[in-house]
């Protein structure tokens, strides 16, 4: 007998029924999609998307900590920043911004 799997809850997106699997397209419901990540202040920011995935994508919560050593320098000295960050979990799109010195929880929950 084959093993059963349980998903507690999926969102198809772009594809029908029959090409699910075949296209790789089903997001979890649950899980964290990162869509953007933008530090700094002002005009003067960096983009750290590829820091904030490693530590958040495909997960139900992560904690990304908001400085300059976690997100690859300062973009803008002299300067109290923050991190914007947007990701989705399913359809559900979820953007907030959070303060220098602090961590940043993320949460589909």
């Amino acid at each position: 007998m084959g093993k059963k799997l349980l998903l507690k809850s999926v969102v198809f997106v772009g594809c029908s029924v029959a090409s699910l699997c075949a296209a790789g397209q089903v997001l979890a419901a649950d899980t964290i999609q990162v869509q953007f990540a933008s530090y700094g202040y002002g005009g003067e920011r960096s983009k750290p998307l590829d820091q904030v995935k490693t530590l958040c994508e495909g997960k139900p919560a992560c904690e990304v900590p908001v400085n300059n050593d976690a997100l690859g320098g300062d973009p803008s000295p002299g300067n109290d920043k923050g991190i914007m960050i947007g990701w989705k979990c399913g359809a559900v799109d979820h953007k907030e911004q959070f303060p220098e010195g602090k961590v940043a929880k993320i949460t589909c929950e």
